[in-house]
């Protein structure tokens, strides 16, 4: 699975982690701008990748033991 910036914002909740982390101290504002805005450059010049990987697993307990 492949996402564009705002998707990855969108799907990783990125914006609500990062307010996290600035709140927590983690990270200073300046510092979540920052970087959003270096995402955003790198989305504008093509160059911006973010993927996920996913598992699914399915089980069957036998049944009687």
């Amino acid at each position: 699975m492949a996402f564009d910036l705002l998707e990855t914002i969108d799907s990783f909740r990125l914006d609500v982690t990062l307010r996290q982390a600035a709140q927590a101290g983690v990270i200073t504002a300046a510092d979540k701008s920052h970087w959003l805005a270096e995402l955003t450059e790198t989305a504008e010049t093509g160059c911006f990748v973010a993927a996920a990987t996913c598992f699914l697993v399915r089980g069957i307990k036998p049944f009687g033991t």
